[in-house]
């Protein structure tokens, strides 16, 4: 969705833009772009396996449209030319390969990094050394106006958990709801977003 909001947005300032992506997001259309999808074995595989599609498909997918930049928030192929812009989403699960892959590139291949917080990029400066003059704070946009707030009276009781991946622990919270009614007597769990259905 990021990715692809953000497409929107650059195509609509006359940008010629192009989406390669994982075809699990394959047959999405975005209006005046092209989506462009890799092999779906190798990206629904281990990390190797996805690094490797992404290195290899992704590159001669690239190269076909090459692009004067790339911006992308995971893997890219080095090889392809263009300045890179990174989208860096935290390192809180980032397993100890994933730090030191993330470092060699922010340091060496990528022109700059944009963190959504300040926090973020004071982590990227701390744990991996970026320089500060390659990391830009760009907050994400919320247009308020089209939300409206209901006075906490009149509104239900009610959980929201968003994204259900395995590492988000839905379980848990699933089980809690059975320690709630004490307290609260009608409570409603909205869970959002594509993850683990089972």
């Amino acid at each position: 969705t990021y990715v692809l909001n953000l497409a929107t947005s650059l195509a609509e300032t006359d940008l010629d833009v192009a989406v390669v992506c994982g075809s699990n997001v394959g047959g999405v259309t975005v209006e005046g772009v092209e989506v462009q999808a890799i092999s779906e074995t190798s990206l629904n595989s281990d990390n190797s396996r996805r690094v490797l599609a992404w290195m290899n498909d992704g590159a001669d997918a690239l190269k076909r449209f090459q692009p004067d930049i790339i911006h992308f928030n995971g893997i890219v192929p080095v090889s392809v030319k263009g300045g890179k812009i990174a989208t860096n989403h935290g390192l809180l699960d980032a397993t100890h390969a994933q730090r030191l892959y993330a470092k060699t590139l922010y340091s060496s291949y990528t022109d700059y990094i944009v963190c959504s917080t300040t926090t973020q990029k004071e982590e990227l400066e701390a744990s991996l050394g970026i320089k500060p003059s390659k990391l830009v704070v760009i907050n994400p946009g919320i247009e308020t106006a089209e939300f409206t707030n209901q006075p906490l009276q009149a509104r239900d009781d009610a959980l929201l958990f968003v994204n259900p991946f395995p590492n988000k622990n839905l379980e848990t919270v699933i089980r809690s709801l059975k320690l709630i009614p004490d307290r609260v007597p009608e409570i409603t769990l909205y869970i959002v977003g594509l993850g683990d259905e089972g």
